[in-house]
């Protein structure tokens, strides 16, 4: 995103605000299109052919590059799905929608990605209701050795309902009520 400021004085015009251009890339193939910038301007989606000439969906964030969102989402696609186009992003950065190919159709078809992490720390309020109580400190007791992800009982998002995650109740016990 690019915002110029422009100054008039005794009949010189000068730029007062830098320009940028960063090259986005392919994965290999001849071309690239980026199609869609976050309000920030820090997330940026667009497609690229890849060495075999297939289109794959990118991601582009400030500092840390392009990513294939086949690969960083591969968990979620079934077998021979892919991403092909990523058309436009959420404001936020969060949603991207495009189109791919569904393998369980065998058909073109527009995807909705929730590029929100599937485990999202808190204070130990496992059951939302704004107080961390003895509710909460149950859930987690009950779930102890738990393994796995989307948990609501593991708290620190390591993949078990451990006593990290116990502690974490018990050191907010009383919060929100």
């Amino acid at each position: 995103m690019f915002v110029a400021v422009l100054s008039i004085s005794f009949g010189t015009l000068a730029l007062l605000n830098a320009q940028a251009l960063t090259w986005l890339g392919t994965f290999g193939g001849n071309r690239s299109q980026a199609r869609d910038v976050s309000a920030d301007g820090r997330v940026v989606v667009g497609w690229s052919f890849n060495a075999s000439g297939l289109n794959r969906a990118f991601r582009w964030v400030e500092g840390q590059g392009r990513e294939d969102l086949n690969i960083t989402y591969a968990s979620l696609l079934t077998d021979g799905s892919r991403l092909e186009y990523a058309y436009a992003i959420s404001s936020n950065g969060r949603s991207i929608v495009g189109e791919g190919y569904n393998a369980s159709t065998g058909r073109q078809e527009a995807f909705l990605l929730d590029t929100a992490p599937s485990c999202q720390s808190h204070n130990g309020d496992v059951d939302n209701n704004g107080c961390v109580d003895d509710a909460d400190l149950l859930a987690v007791l009950f779930a102890f050795g738990s393994s796995g992800s989307g948990l609501p009982e593991d708290i620190n998002c390591d993949g078990a309902v451990d006593d990290a995650d116990l502690l974490m109740v018990l050191f907010n016990f009383g919060s929100g009520c």
